[in-house]
């Protein structure tokens, strides 16, 4: 497992959720501390997050959970740290965003000083609007000096990026420099979508698989990683956790019977199955790739999945027992299966997740910077 230098904090859970509602370090501007707020008022703590970056990473904690549950979140960071030093999408981007995060909160508090407030907040919510100006769909990445001023490129849905390389070269240059760091606290965020079946299910993973090798797999701590993640991996194609687990597990599983591996010690069989994960999986895919390589059709016929439609009025069957576990507030929905293919209906699967997420996420794109 890779193991880069990291800070590791333990706060009260509202705080976690603080640090969790701007997506990274919140930089000293009403925007975000509007995000801590509201943040505050739902319901629910979080366990813990992450923070990536190149050479540093951040681990924040709740300091209320129970000893034995925290080092089954802790194995979870693990998997999280581990996938973050990895993926080829960290690496794309290069988002140094603890690092990134300090220096733009830095700058920001300068600039109040000698160019005051409302000048600052002004440029900084024009900013904003630009965060999700990026490839949220296909997570592509290119970085601001990709765009050449006045080469024609192709359509760019990398509109953050390609706004900081073309500001105009009259702009004062507080306001390039403020455009230049807000892009790299942001640019994380395209990989991030889409890794985060693979992403999530190799970290919920991982509290399965270092237990037995650290002497954490008593019945207690078995008890509390069930706890923790009885809440979490409900079974639901729209469940980044249970999917990317699912996946995770299955992989494994096929890993784990190959000839050359059946017979080996479980410290080598995770080990191998590490190296394995790392350099076929985590290095080279996102999550598309992901699921056509962990859905295999033995796993789908063992979960009964198939691909349906809602049935005509004309193919209702009235004799068709009640479903025991339908919602007694809403009508029943009869479907008609249309396939049981296993590639037919891993495909389903990956339309239904990624589809979604594109009509959910639209896809701009950028032609040409004039003016």
């Amino acid at each position: 497992m890779s193991r880069p230098p990291q800070i590791i904090q333990f706060l009260a859970g509202r705080d976690v959720n603080a640090i969790a509602a701007n997506g990274r370090l919140p930089v000293g501007h009403w925007h975000d501390g509007a995000n801590i707020l509201n943040a505050n008022n739902r319901p629910g703590l979080i366990y813990e997050i992450v923070i990536n970056g190149g050479n540093l990473r951040h681990s924040i904690y709740r300091d209320d959970v129970p000893l034995k549950r925290q080092f089954s979140i802790l194995n979870h960071v693990a998997g999280h740290t581990h996938f973050g030093a990895n993926t080829m999408w960290a690496q794309k981007s290069n988002a140094e965003l603890n690092q990134a995060a300090y220096d733009f909160d830095f700058l920001m508090e300068e600039l109040k000083r000698t160019h005051g407030i409302e000048a600052i907040s002004e440029w900084y919510q024009y900013l904003l609007s630009l965060t999700y100006a990026q490839d949220l769909v296909l997570g592509d990445y290119s970085k601001p000096d990709d765009f050449i001023t006045g080469q024609m490129n192709h359509p760019t849905a990398n509109i953050l990026q390609a706004f900081v390389a073309n500001l105009p070269h009259d702009l004062p240059e507080w306001k390039i420099e403020m455009a230049q760091r807000f892009e790299q606290i942001n640019r994380y965020i395209p990989g991030a979508i889409r890794t985060k079946i693979i992403n999530e299910g190799f970290a919920t993973l991982m509290q399965e698989v270092l237990p037995p090798h650290t002497g954490m797999n008593t019945f207690d701590h078995a008890m509390e990683y069930c706890c923790f993640v009885a809440g979490v991996i409900q079974p639901s194609i729209s469940n980044p956790y249970w999917l990317g687990l699912e996946a995770w597990r299955n992989l494994r599983k096929n890993f784990n019977e190959r000839p050359d591996i059946a017979n080996l010690p479980l410290i080598e069989k995770d080990r191998a199955f590490i190296a394995y994960a790392t350099n076929e999986i985590i290095g080279k895919m996102d999550d598309v790739e992901f699921l056509r390589a962990g859905l295999t059709e033995s796993w789908i016929a063992k979960q009964n999945i198939a691909l349906t439609r809602i049935a005509k009025d004309t193919e209702q069957d009235p004799n068709l027992a009640p479903n025991p576990n339908a919602d007694p507030n809403k009508p029943e929905v009869q479907h008609i299966i249309i396939t049981r293919d296993g590639s037919q209906v891993r495909e389903g699967i990956i339309r239904q997740v990624f589809f979604s997420r594109s009509y959910e996420i639209p896809r701009p794109v950028l032609t040409e910077v004039s003016g």
